[in-house]
């Protein structure tokens, strides 16, 4: 359930990131992520207060749901077939999207993402969740199949 009540999150295992940003509210100190039949659910936790400035800031969690680093988008050592894809500012998430990729030919094409449907989000101090459905089961990934990343949008002010 996303409530902002984040007392579920805590059996679930946590990852870190491997390079933190240079600023609190998008350095993600923990994320993790979680399949329930069809419903894919994120959770983040960062170092200031998730969005907590008037700058834009974004998160992006790219999601390998074929399991093959060959298709898909080419992040890190994935191959992300699926994204989240937040937006927003003063602690409140302006646009959040599942966003699918869809080109064979170009991995590395940032114009081959589109929205398929919104996300359902929760946001309290330092801490986010999320959730979408997927279209099938088939589809939703094995939790260690993510690749999150963060972005300060520098010059963007709300």
């Amino acid at each position: 359930m996303i409530d902002g009540d984040f007392g579920e999150w805590a059996s679930i295992a946590k990852f870190g990131m491997q390079a933190p940003a240079a600023l609190p509210e998008v350095t993600v100190d923990e994320w993790a992520v979680k399949s329930v039949a069809n419903n894919l659910y994120v959770y983040l936790k960062t170092d200031g207060n998730v969005m907590g400035t008037s700058n834009v800031d974004s998160f992006f969690l790219f999601i390998d749901t074929d399991g093959s680093s060959a298709s898909g988008y080419s992040v890190s050592s994935i191959g992300a077939d699926y994204s989240f894809e937040f937006h927003g500012w003063n602690q409140t998430v302006e646009s959040a999207a599942l966003m699918r990729f869809g080109s064979a030919s170009d991995r590395l094409n940032w114009t081959s993402w589109s929205s398929i449907d919104s996300l359902k989000v929760a946001v309290n101090a330092d801490k986010m969740e999320a959730m979408a459905t997927l279209l099938s089961t088939s589809q939703a990934p094995p939790d260690s199949s993510c690749s999150p990343r963060t972005i300060r949008q520098t010059g963007c002010h709300r």
